[in-house]
């Protein structure tokens, strides 16, 4: 018998024994075939792995994104409703934003990157202009704040209505995100699978 019929004859008789003796060789047979690929097939399965995490990892971001832009587009719509007629007691939300604003350039792409960031800026600056059109007067009369709120009431307003299509735009592109990500990481899920189930010895 040749070395490589006696190796089979062997194999047999370890698969044939206790399922945890079939799953430990198994893990030390596939250990020895990714060797024997050499290091790029080694590299090469370890970014099988790594990459649905950083997927993964992305669509969380994503869904994030999307989380609080669907909520800034409902505030700047009623801020946009309201202004010329109402004391407004709220004012739009970018804890969310400023707290991923560092991780959109590496993980999303400069272009989309760039639009998160205007939206944020924009925000940012309407939150501001909010702030000082509904600032708390000690006037007993309260006649501060109405002067402020009939003086920024249009520009706010204005503020609003350009802001809008620019959530709009970014709801969109990050929905588009997301499908084009949950597609790239099930291909990788099922290549990883495949690789996988290849290089588990047959049973």
């Amino acid at each position: 018998m040749d070395f490589f019929g006696g190796f089979l004859e062997w194999w047999k008789a370890v698969t044939s024994g206790t399922s945890t003796t079939v799953e430990w060789w198994n893990s030390v047979v596939s250990g020895v075939v990714i060797v024997a690929l050499g290091i790029p097939s080694g590299l090469s399965l370890d970014k099988l792995v790594s990459r649905p995490r950083t997927r993964k990892e992305k669509l969380g971001l994503i869904s994030t994104l999307i989380g609080a832009v669907d909520k800034n587009l409902a505030l700047v719509n009623q801020i946009n409703s309201s202004i010329r007629t109402s004391i407004l007691y709220f004012s739009v939300d970018v804890v969310v934003l400023d707290a991923v604003a560092g991780t959109t350039h590496e993980r999303l792409g400069a272009d989309l990157a760039r639009k998160i960031d205007y939206v944020r800026y924009e925000l940012t600056h309407l939150s501001r202009k909010l702030d000082r059109a509904f600032v708390p007067s000690t006037d007993p009369n309260n006649q501060a704040r109405g002067l402020a709120h009939s003086t920024l009431s249009f520009p706010i307003q204005d503020h609003a209505s350009r802001l809008i299509p620019a959530l709009l735009e970014l709801q969109q592109l990050l929905a588009n995100e997301k499908a084009s990500t949950e597609i790239t990481l099930a291909r990788q899920l099922y290549h990883f699978l495949r690789l996988k189930l290849h290089l588990l010895p047959k049973q």
